[in-house]
């Protein structure tokens, strides 16, 4: 259920983006949401095979990390069981969030297993089950096909800056992110961002919340002559409404 409940995730955020893009004619953009100071409520371990264990988090927002590892041993059911259940107890009596989860755990998790030399594949194992990878630059993109529309992206020089930037996710995120917290929806204009790549587009973003909490943002690409009001109005109807949805994972 809460590998399913992963999947949906991504296709809210993948979904999100198309309806921007369709609805804008422009590049619709989904910033993922930053996970590092949510609170960790369960722990899941499940066996794939071939010695490779799927490691799932929830965090207090509802919010869903997942990652494959492999292992160079072999960890039976139970013992995934065991390792699980007793790391949910821990969980269960203090908040611990993403961030600090392996400092605190694995000196628990000393406590109980033998790290004899055939054992290290399981401390290693738990070690790199809370090494969290979800990047705060993650970005969901679509409609880039939409850029080719607008007469002033016909010039290559042009095109290639907002190619660039549309491939180069960090700097996107990284511009988007930059305003999170501080109003719900922003536009930038050209050479306002001072990004090069920029100086012939403008974005329009806006946050959305879960549970409460500022965690991501939408945003629209485009020309800097597009219809700025339909726009925001787009945004912040797509935000509210992406909140909500985020809100009941």
């Amino acid at each position: 259920q809460i590998y399913k409940k992963s999947k949906e995730f991504e296709e809210t955020m993948r979904i999100t983006s198309q309806l921007l893009s369709n609805l804008t004619n422009n590049i619709g953009v989904v910033l993922a949401p930053v996970i590092y100071n949510n609170i960790v409520k369960n722990i899941q371990f499940v066996s794939v095979g071939n010695n490779r264990i799927l490691t799932v988090i929830v965090t207090d927002t509802g919010l869903i990390c997942q990652k494959i590892i492999s292992i160079s041993g072999e960890i039976n059911t139970d013992r995934l069981s065991y390792l699980s259940n007793f790391i949910n107890s821990k969980l269960a009596e203090k908040d611990i969030n993403i961030t600090n989860l392996n400092n605190i755990l694995m000196d628990e998790l000393d406590k109980i297993i033998s790290f004899q030399e055939k054992f290290n594949y399981i401390h290693n194992f738990l070690e790199e089950c809370f090494e969290i990878g979800y990047s705060e630059n993650k970005v969901y993109l679509d409609g880039r096909i939409n850029i080719m529309k607008h007469p002033e992206f016909k010039e290559i020089d042009k095109l290639n800056y907002i190619l660039s930037l549309i491939e180069e996710e960090n700097i996107l995120a990284a511009t988007i992110r930059r305003y999170l917290g501080f109003r719900k929806t922003k536009i930038i204009i050209g050479k306002e961002s001072k990004l090069k790549e920029m100086q012939n587009c403008s974005l329009v973003t806006s946050e959305y919340r879960i549970k409460g909490k500022p965690a991501g943002a939408i945003g629209i690409l485009g020309p800097t002559r597009m219809d700025y009001p339909r726009m925001v109005s787009i945004a912040e109807y797509i935000s509210d409404k992406l909140s909500e949805i985020l809100s009941e994972f």
